[in-house]
């Protein structure tokens, strides 16, 4: 319907195909609202058992050597520092129009996959060719690639190979 409204197509047969292509994107570089919490507990988890281990070197000081101590510190920082990043990266998702940023490709979106519980970080693009009815040659195509905008191509489709 979105093609005929912007009168790319004229003719009465359209055939749409649609495919995902995987990015050059690491998962963990991409942040979705279910991601970014499950995170943010983690990083939460780590800071308890953290606590947890400093309190036992208080009450217990022959226990734990000061060097760990200043070990589990560091740890704590570290931790800090990328929960900050993650509020960061949530005000950021929360101005995205779909809920998802990816740090390394701003166009890629994580996509369900086939497999119970994965998922891949790619591209869903959507293809739709109009045709004349008597023929096999094309008027117009619409591309359409995650949110950037439409792409119109012109012509007739690419030549067919000989297969012998």
């Amino acid at each position: 319907m979105l093609c005929r409204d912007l009168k790319l197509f004229s003719e009465a047969i359209v055939a749409i195909d649609g495919s995902k292509f995987k990015a050059v994107n690491n998962r963990d570089k991409n942040f979705t609202d279910r991601k970014l919490k499950a995170r943010m507990q983690q990083l939460e988890d780590s800071i308890a058992r953290y606590m947890t281990e400093l309190d036992r070197a208080d009450r217990e000081p022959a226990l734990v050597t000061e060097a760990r101590v200043e070990h589990i510190k560091e740890k704590m920082e570290t931790v800090k520092k990328q929960m900050r990043e993650l509020k960061q990266i949530g005000k950021q998702m929360a101005q995205a129009p779909d809920g998802q940023i990816s740090l390394t490709d701003p166009d890629a979106r994580s996509m369900a996959t086939s497999g119970r519980g994965t998922g891949m970080v790619g591209y869903n693009v959507q293809t739709a060719r109009g045709y004349e009815a008597s023929s096999d040659r094309c008027a117009r195509g619409y591309e359409q690639r995650s949110r950037s905008r439409p792409a119109l191509i012109d012509g007739p489709p690419s030549p067919r190979r000989n297969r012998q």
